[in-house]
Parts: C-alpha cells; structure tokens; sequence
C-alpha cells in the first residue's frame, strides 16, 4: 500500500486517458482506484449502461478502499464525483483534489443559470473543506470561486498529466496538399458540423479525415473514420499522415485530443473554448487560437494562402510541448505541489 490513492472517475474516454496518463506518470508514487469502471472488455458499450444502481455498488467498493487509506494516506480525486460519493469515509483535511470540471462548468461558461440543487449544496460542502484544489484550467478556478465559494488561496493552476511520449513523431515536411484531421465523439460541441458545413470550400485546399463515430461525417470528400484504438499504431499514424489539426470546440474543459496533435507535431487551429489551448499553444507561433468557433474556417484559409506557417506551426509546438510536458518534468512538478 502505498502513501497516495489516486480515485479517478470512468465518466467519458477523456477521463479514461487521463487516468492511463496519471498511471503512465505515477504508477512509482501512487495507489490507484477506478470508481464507476465498468463494460471494459467492450468499450464500445463502456458509458451505454452507467445506471444508478450501478454507481450506487460501486460507491460500495470505493467507500470500502478509502477507508482503507483515510487514517494518515494521502487521497487524491481525479474528479469531484468520487469526492462525493465517497464522502464520510475519508478525511477531507487529507485529500486533494484535481479538477478541469464541474456539473456547473458548461452552464458557467455559457453564463445560463446555474443549477443550485442539492448535489450543488453538497458539493459546495465539500469543494470549501478539501484544503488543496488543483485546476487544469483557469476557468475552473472562476467556475469554482463563483459558483461554490471556494477561496482562491485553496487552488492551484497545473498542467495537464500528458504522456507527449507515446505520440512523439517527428512532424513530416507538409506536402503541396494538406491533410486536415479533426477527432471528436461528441460531435456537435466539438465543432465537427461546422466543417460539414463549410466542407465544399474545406476541399478546395485540403484533404480532410474526421475521426467520429457520427454519422454526420461519412459523406464523400470527408476520409471518415469511426473507430481507432488509442495509442494504437493507427492512431499515431493517423496523426503522422496529417499536417493540421482543427478542433472548433464550443466548450471543452481541457481537451486531450489537443495534446496528442501537438505531441505528434501538427499544426493547431482552436478556439479559446478549448481551455488546454491555454497551456498548449502560443498563438501565432505554433498554432492559431481564435474567440469563435465559426473563425477556424477562416483561420484554416489562411494557412491555406501562407503553407510555410504550417511548417513553422508544426516544428514549433513539437519542440515546445516535449520540453513543457516531458515526463520528468511533470513527475517533478506534480509530486512537490501534492507533497508541499
């Protein structure tokens, strides 16, 4: 048994990679717990059947191996949700907390009305008792300042737990046509139909693969792929066949995908909706950041009428993110703010 319980929350594939990148950088220094895991021997099924009864069993389990640790271990939550059901059977004072989302943050950054039911008033509970809050994004230091009342001094900005080394390519020299990629499920909030929508005039300078499993995307000139297995070889080399990767979320709390494409070396385009965006990318110099989704049609343009941009783009986000986000570097990083 080890001194730190990492409890991480089967909720969506972006909190699944997140785990497999927190066990990648800290398998050495941490226990690690699944809550709500289930269906992995077919994953396509994995979020099809996340039923009551079945938090409630595994509420069982979690409660039962946090008290297992809560006397003088250290608990950290990949999420506030195992936080919650979990409540009671740990420490509060012994806990930390990693956060990039909340049931409030889409409403919150949206600016709608925020739910303030019980779940809220609870969590609200537990958010200000937990001393050591770390946010992946600034937003979620906003969302939990404004809509909680957490103090500011109880949080900390990180970085991300990338693993830049499974998807190190070197970036290929961008041919005379280049291939854009977009890799999003949730295909709507992504922005996935804004490039059906200006896919005529996408197609007039570049190739194009969409990874999805909508439908939407398998229409002709679109290379529409519906499933890849992740980390795989076609996954990497689906990312080394590309030159651009453009993702016009409308919201996304951080953004995984963004971290892969600029592992693998490609060219960005966003929006400031994609909160890794933020820590990823500087501007102009290795990627373009724009206020509104419907921009990155206009950005991907101009990469269109400058091509040495996209070089430029992909050489230097390379570089960046394997110096920012090298494994040491975030080991080290990680383990003196958890342990300080």
């Amino acid at each position: 048994m080890k001194d730190i319980l990492c409890i991480n929350y089967h909720i969506d594939m972006g909190n699944i990679t997140l785990e497999r990148n927190l066990k990648y950088l800290f398998s050495d220094n941490m226990d690690f717990f699944s809550f709500n895991k289930k269906n992995d021997s077919n994953i396509k099924s994995h979020f099809k059947n996340r039923s009551l009864s079945h938090k409630i069993l595994s509420a069982i389990t979690l409660r039962k191996t946090l008290k297992k640790y809560s006397n003088n271990k250290t608990i950290i939550f990949n999420s506030i949700g195992p936080a919650t059901w979990g409540y009671g059977a740990y420490k509060c004072e012994n806990s930390i907390l990693m956060l990039d989302w909340t049931r409030s943050f889409s409403d919150f950054v949206n600016k709608k009305r925020i739910k303030r039911d019980n779940i809220h008033i609870l969590q609200s509970y537990i958010l200000k008792r937990i001393p050591k809050i770390l946010c992946r994004n600034n937003k979620i230091i906003e969302n939990l300042a404004n809509c909680y009342g957490v103090k500011y001094s109880q949080m900390k900005r990180i970085p991300g737990p990338l693993n830049a080394e499974l998807f190190n390519i070197n970036p290929r020299k961008t041919p005379t046509r280049p291939k854009v990629l977009f890799i999003g499920n949730d295909f709507e909030r992504k922005g996935g139909s804004l490039l059906i929508d200006n896919l005529d005039l996408i197609l007039q300078k570049f190739d194009i693969t969409i990874v999805t499993k909508d439908n939407r995307a398998n229409v002709k000139g679109v290379n529409f792929i519906n499933d890849v297995k992740y980390g795989s070889q076609d996954h990497k080399k689906i990312l080394y066949d590309h030159d651009i990767f453009i993702f016009p979320s409308k919201h996304d709390p951080y953004g995984m995908v963004l971290a892969e494409a600029a592992s693998a070396g490609l060219a960005i385009i966003t929006t400031k909706f994609a909160f890794s965006s933020e820590e990823l990318i500087k501007n102009e110099n290795s990627g373009i950041i724009v206020n509104e989704p419907k921009e990155c049609i206009s950005a991907l343009m101009h990469l269109a009428e400058n091509p040495s941009l996209i070089d430029k783009f992909k050489s230097n986000i390379h570089r960046e993110t394997h110096i920012n986000f090298s494994k040491t570097k975030l080991q080290k990083l990680y383990m003196e703010i958890i342990n300080n």
